[in-house]
């Protein structure tokens, strides 16, 4: 029963459900760009074509899209967008490599920077040796208590399941692959993944949570982002049942690290880019060498990570115990 019914539902989503939301976005998206070309030419437009889910809009708000309740529009578009697509390839659709990527972190980048106009590369490299330490910081910091909180989690499921950790032992279905494409995957995940996912989660999904709720504090949006991120990696639950909630743990925890870096470094997507391709990367160096060679550099970089972390905190201390530069300069006129 429970195989007819994931049956008929993949099914549908890949019959029904996902084309219908790629032909709707398609026509919104179609329907934007008309409007802005409109606009640049000069073109009186009528108040039907003025109107854009449901709401009149002004001359500068139909050419930015600032309007406050437009701007959620896009903002659920694009979520939809990015699920849509990359849910897509848990449903039985079989892309290939390149047709893969363009589908799954093509289309979302696309939507997203149509939709949502961002100044995106212009702070990309803001700060970025800073960006970097902070960056490297608080991913070494966020992977130990990812770390912790997944042993909590393991220990807690075997007092229920002692055989919860038999599903731990199933393979990684995306690792599930030759030596030589691996290597592949290495230059993948530093140029294409790391790169695109920051895009998509760091600068969109945190981003846009910080511009329309600006009221709430960054953490708790950064935290939200952080569980979106982590909900897109389906197969995890597919494959690992109740005990993916560990690997859950280790994703939500590194999206906060990469929100938080991306938030104090004012914007910039370099480190995270960089640190989320590396550390993607070093599961693939074990794929191609040995499983061992690809654990010692993801310890590596956590290690690395820590250090980062103590001279972050070391800064800190520093900069709260020396006196303010007034009182120095009072003192030594004295």
């Amino acid at each position: 029963m429970v195989d007819f019914v994931l049956t008929l539902t993949r099914e549908s989503a890949r019959q029904f459900v996902l084309p219908a939301l790629v032909h709707q976005s398609v026509l919104y998206l179609l329907h934007r760009w008309n409007l802005h070309e409109a606009r640049k030419v000069g073109c009186v437009l009528t108040s039907d074509e003025q109107k854009i889910g449901g709401g009149e809009l002004s001359d500068a708000d139909a050419h930015v899209g600032r309007n406050g309740s437009e701007r959620k529009w896009f903002y659920l578009i694009g979520l939809i967008a990015i699920f849509g697509c990359m849910y897509s390839q848990y449903f039985g659709v079989n892309y290939g490599l390149i047709p893969g990527i363009l589908v799954v972190y093509g289309v979302p980048i696309l939507v997203i920077t149509l939709l949502w106009r961002t100044t995106i590369i212009s702070r990309f490299f803001n700060r970025t040796l800073s960006a970097l330490k902070i960056g490297l910081g608080y991913f070494g910091a966020f992977t130990v208590l990812g770390i912790f909180v997944g042993v909590v989690i393991l220990i807690v499921l075997l007092l229920f399941d002692p055989n919860t950790v038999n599903l731990l032992d199933k393979p990684n279905p995306v690792l599930n692959i030759p030596s030589g494409l691996a290597w592949v995957m290495v230059a993948g995940s530093l140029l294409i993944v790391g790169p695109a996912e920051e895009y998509i989660f760091r600068c969109f999904v945190f981003g846009g949570l910080l511009e329309l709720f600006k009221n709430r504090h960054w953490l708790s949006l950064a935290f939200v982002s952080s569980l979106l991120f982590g909900g897109v990696h389906l197969y995890y639950a597919i494959t690992y049942g109740i005990a993916s909630l560990i690997l859950f743990t280790d994703l939500v925890t590194f999206g906060m690290a990469m929100a938080i870096t991306y938030y104090l470094s004012g914007g910039n997507l370099f480190a995270p880019s960089l640190i989320h391709g590396a550390y993607d990367a070093t599961a693939f160096v074990g794929v191609a060498t040995t499983q061992g060679t690809g654990t010692l550099l993801r310890c590596l970089m956590i290690v690395i990570g820590l250090v980062a972390g103590l001279v972050l905190l070391l800064e800190r201390v520093r900069k709260k115990s020396s006196p303010p530069p007034d009182l120095i300069a009072r003192g030594r006129a004295i």
